[in-house]
């Protein structure tokens, strides 16, 4: 499967924020978009799952797998995102948030069968099987019993990634899902996340603030930059310490380090 993202503008009134934003995403993949506050990365998070309607261009979803769509659009190899009904886009992606937060007192379990509303089981059993395979995966199954508002952002983090998981989509969409954790839980975080791109062939789109983490789990890359893509590619390839100097105005060194076994950021400073 597919996400193709082809000449997407949005804009308030007269503020333009996305500008013929164009990238391809792919199975299997962790693609990460980075850019400073203000670029537009969650704006496109958000035109991406129809939160956001474009101004111009399209959202498309291609080599659709059975079971997405509703059987009077089932056979079509692709379809636009807009042409998709709730259920639909439900089943296609889900979304964890920056801010996951629930406000009545359910437990972890109640939290994650929220999930299952677009994919319900043709029994109960079919459905607490769901969910406690997606508690499994995202490493909340201990959570099950425990009141949601009495969890750290951490654990909670992980039942919001259970819930998204139990949703079976194909494309899973991430914004800064390390924000506000401890370093250790955040590492833990992004080796779940790879697990899952592993484990479940799925596409992973996350927008992040932070280039270590970019440059060790992301397949490929966006450098966004007053609403437009500067660099699009493999990771190698965009996060040099040229195009950080650009971007971000800071001297960084890019470079491959064998204790990680992938490419590590060191920031220098101004």
């Amino acid at each position: 499967m597919r996400l193709n993202v082809n000449g997407v503008t949005f804009g308030y009134d007269s503020t333009r924020i996305l500008d013929d934003i164009e990238f391809e995403a792919r199975q299997g993949s962790i693609l990460g978009i980075i850019g400073q506050n203000g670029c537009g990365k969650t704006t496109l998070l958000k035109c991406i799952n129809n939160m956001l309607k474009p101004l111009g261009g399209s959202i498309l979803v291609e080599d659709m797998p059975a079971g997405v769509l509703d059987p009077d659009k089932e056979g079509r190899d692709s379809v636009e995102v807009s042409e998709m009904n709730r259920k639909e886009l439900a089943r296609c992606m889900s979304v964890v948030s920056q801010s996951a937060y629930i406000s009545f007192p359910f437990n972890g379990f109640d939290a994650v069968m929220m999930g299952r509303y677009a994919r319900p089981g043709k029994t109960r059993r079919e459905d607490i099987d769901a969910v406690y395979r997606a508690m499994r995966s995202a490493g909340a199954l201990e959570f099950a019993k425990r009141p949601v508002n009495e969890l750290s952002g951490g654990e909670l983090r992980r039942v919001m990634i259970a819930r998204a998981l139990a949703q079976e989509p194909e494309i899973l969409l991430l914004d800064e899902p390390t924000l506000h954790l401890d370093v250790n839980h955040q590492f833990d975080l992004m080796d779940l996340i790879t697990g899952l791109k592993r484990d479940m062939d799925m596409i992973v789109i996350m927008v992040t603030h932070d280039m270590t983490f970019a440059a060790r789990y992301c397949d490929q890359v966006i450098l966004m930059e007053d609403g437009h893509i500067v660099a699009a590619g493999d990771t190698r390839d965009v996060l040099t310490a040229e195009m950080i100097k650009e971007v971000f105005d800071i001297r960084a060194v890019v470079e491959y380090d064998e204790r990680v076994g992938g490419l590590n950021v060191v920031m220098i400073g101004r």
